[in-house]
């Protein structure tokens, strides 16, 4: 275990002052992502069997569950993002856990680490699946879908991830976009609605590197959402009109990108029978390459060896949780990069509602906080 840097224990208390609407898609929009999850699915046993557990409240509040770990893991944060753009090309940022470590040093976790997280959990449903527990396979289903989707929201996708109008904006695009947008009950239903219109193939994930490629794709996004945000001068309609079909589309291709792990996983348990599995019911679902209609995916490259998940703890530092406004950590940025933006957060907190005391500063530089 490596030691606990002081920072954590104001990090954590910090966190507990924030909304719980604050962090990823908002507790509503991940409720409703979940809700999705089995249509992108074909006809068959596992559809069948995931809709039935899809419309269960329980199922759906259980795909919040990551955003409340934070409360008391402060490494959580980490795991729900990645700032590609951290390495210039965003494309050249590597991708082998080891080689992260060499590139970015103490920064390997600070800068996010989804598509690692994506893949643990998604090794983690097929334990549940070869179990043949149907309740606990639904768990692991509900927090896999919880990192597979904030891996689609684009200001998950890059290190200015909270930009502001100006220096009195004490919110921020984040959650603007994320939380407030998607909070009206109209807006979600019309977004999922035309998020069924870009429905691709589920198919067979690779992992992470597929991860990475969302990421990709989704880093220049939030520099167009950013655009709206600040055009309709923070108006959460006008940021609505002017999102909506890139966000249904991000809807829609979380969605098939989570489908596809779910099958995925079944299929390597052996396509196990699960309680409420219709009698008779066909055990196909496709296996090939994963296609995305809202915006593609790169061709897949050939796998390479995984280096490991990441450590809980990076030597010593916290790792930075992914929502919520406050005084950011505040460190050096990697070396060869540029200085890291201002403090950014996606909460509907004012930042001196979560200042830490100065004399935890010391020296550091400011480090950006989702």
């Amino acid at each position: 275990m490596f030691p606990v840097h002081p920072y954590f224990a104001a990090t954590a208390l910090s966190l507990f002052l924030l909304p719980a609407a604050a962090f990823g898609w908002g507790f509503a929009g991940h409720r409703k992502l979940a809700s999705k999850l089995a249509e992108p699915l074909p006809t068959g046993c596992l559809k069948s069997w995931l809709a039935a557990q899809a419309s269960k409240v329980t199922f759906q509040d259980q795909a919040c569950d990551p955003d409340r770990w934070r409360e008391t893991d402060t490494a959580e944060g980490a795991r729900h993002f990645l700032d590609i753009d951290w390495a210039s090309p965003p494309s050249s940022y590597p991708r082998e856990w080891e080689a992260i470590q060499q590139r970015f040093g103490q920064y390997a976790e600070k800068n996010g680490t989804v598509p690692f997280r994506v893949e643990e959990y998604r090794n983690r449903l097929v334990q549940a699946f070869q179990s043949g527990d149907s309740a606990a396979a639904a768990t692991a289903v509900a927090h896999l879908s919880h990192y597979a989707t904030d891996a689609f929201s684009p200001y998950h996708d890059t290190k200015d991830s909270n930009p502001k109008l100006n220096n009195v904006d004490s919110v921020g695009a984040h959650a603007r976009y994320e939380s407030d947008m998607l909070g009206g009950a109209s807006n979600m239903t019309a977004l999922l609605t035309k998020a069924a219109t870009y429905y691709g193939t589920v198919g067979a994930p690779v992992l992470p590197g597929q991860v990475f490629d969302v990421v990709l794709v989704g880093n220049p996004l939030a520099a167009e959402v950013t655009a709206a945000y600040r055009s309709g001068n923070g108006q959460v309609a006008a940021l609505y009109s002017a999102t909506s079909d890139l966000t249904a589309r991000r809807f829609g291709d979380a969605l098939t990108f989570t489908a596809s792990l779910v099958a995925s996983a079944w299929v390597e348990a052996g396509k196990p029978n699960l309680t409420g599995m219709p009698s008779g019911c066909s055990k196909n679902v496709p296996q090939g390459e994963i296609v995305l209609r809202g915006y593609p995916l790169p061709p897949p490259v050939p796998a390479q060896p995984d280096a490991g998940t990441p450590a809980v703890e990076d030597a010593g530092q916290p790792a930075e949780p992914d929502a919520g406004s406050g005084e950011p950590e505040v460190e050096e940025p990697p070396p060869g990069e540029a200085p890291p933006p201002e403090s950014c957060g996606c909460g509907g907190e004012t930042a001196a509602a979560v200042l830490l005391p100065i004399t935890l500063l010391g020296r550091l530089r400011r480090r950006r906080v989702r």
